[in-house]
């Protein structure tokens, strides 16, 4: 994938996935790149639409812990709640941001609250299912956009961040502000945020290419990473101990990190083929699988942990257009996604059995670059990988 590749070329090529372009010495065994061996058949049958759409188009979505519950966000103001095994709205919440676009849902891990942002500028919090009105903050980011919000496991902290470059963390109970940071990304608008199941850790990504980890009782910065070399960070996801992170950005990267003390160490660097922009990720509450979307529309899963960017499955367009959010549950067990054309699907992960490993050739410019803090050498030649790599390398090279 040299990034030229006409748009309309890459859908039809099935098997075109993605590089894996790092990883660190702590991984189970080198993830090579790898492609989309799961036929569009199978993928079709692993996922479903829920039946409302909302009108104007654009779908942004959320799931809860246990997958049993979706909220969903559109243009035209309205927040649905979903029961994901049936498919059933439980909950149409209208002009909720009074008929302005939706940017943002989140929903408690334990299901029972959800809240929403708007290019209105405020914050609405809400029962899941009763409706019922929580908390609102008007004009949260000073007349400019809302773009993010983030809840903990039981719902008692609000984070929300905008354009004004503003992330502030509010106790629900009691309506006051727990964290505030002014300039979290010197000035930037504020994209993307997630809270850590207890609320201790908040991270935030922004448009200077930065994520930020933030202890949220002291307020302090533990770690930040400027990965994406100043390229729009479109979204971050949180593990449930808040150790572990990824980030996905309009430079077509995938990243994931791990958190110790003060340290954020870069596990792996992962390039869709073609540099696609990723315009969503989320992890599973292990941080074992991250799932992602992509501006093409493609929706996926893979490996976070063991084999980091081996795929699990993927499925090319379902939204028939681009993807705007993706959303899995704890387990990694049910991924839901809101796209162009306002429909939220829900998905039951099909995996490649066995997961599929596709080696570079020799001659490839696609190598695989270790992590800043890895060990182990570039394989950049046969002679640095396992035997059961050499022979695979060796049998491609033959064809």
């Amino acid at each position: 994938g040299d990034g030229r590749t006409d748009q309309s070329e890459r859908r039809n090529r099935p098997n075109a996935h993605m590089v894996v372009a790092g990883y660190t010495n702590d991984a189970a065994q080198i993830a090579l790149a790898s492609e989309n061996r799961c036929s569009t058949a199978d993928a079709d049958k692993s996922f479903r639409f829920m039946d409302s759409r909302h009108e104007k188009r654009h779908a942004v979505v959320a799931m809860s812990g246990d997958g049993s519950i979706v909220a969903s966000g559109g243009r035209d103001g309205s927040v649905s709640v979903h029961d994901a095994s049936t498919g059933a709205t439980l909950r149409l919440l209208t002009h909720v941001h009074e008929d302005q676009q939706i940017t943002c849902v989140t929903v408690s891990g334990d299901g029972r609250l959800m809240a929403s942002c708007g290019t209105n500028g405020d914050v609405v919090v809400h029962e899941c299912q009763t409706g019922a009105l929580v908390a609102e903050v008007e004009n949260a980011h000073s007349g400019q956009r809302a773009q993010a919000v983030a809840m903990n496991n039981d719902g008692s902290l609000l984070a929300h961040g905008g354009d004004d470059g503003k992330i502030v963390v509010r106790d629900l109970a009691s309506g006051k502000t727990v964290m505030c940071a002014l300039e979290a990304h010197s000035g930037s608008w504020v994209f993307s945020l997630a809270l850590s199941a207890d609320g201790s850790v908040l991270v935030s990504s922004g448009n200077d290419g930065r994520i930020v980890v933030y202890s949220v009782s002291s307020g302090d910065i533990l770690a930040d990473s400027a990965v994406h070399d100043h390229k729009w960070v479109s979204s971050v996801a949180i593990s449930a101990d808040g150790t572990r992170f990824a980030s996905g950005g309009r430079d077509g990267l995938l990243v994931l990190y791990s958190l110790d003390g003060n340290t954020l160490t870069t596990r792996a660097k992962i390039v869709l083929r073609g540099q696609e922009p990723i315009v969503s990720v989320a992890l599973s509450g292990a941080a074992d699988l991250v799932s992602y979307a992509c501006e093409s529309g493609r929706v996926g899963l893979m490996d976070a942990l063991k084999r980091p960017g081996t795929l699990v499955t993927e499925w090319k367009m379902p939204h028939r257009g681009p993807a705007f959010s993706v959303a899995v549950s704890a387990d990694g067990k049910q991924l839901a996604s809101g796209g162009h054309d306002g429909r939220v699907a829900v998905y039951t992960p099909q995996p490649v059995s066995p997961p599929l490993l596709a080696p570079v050739r020799r001659n490839s410019t696609s190598s695989i670059i270790p992590g800043p803090n890895s060990s182990v050498p570039p394989a950049k030649s046969a002679e640095n990988l396992p035997c059961a790599m050499r022979k695979q390398m060796s049998m491609i090279d033959r064809i």
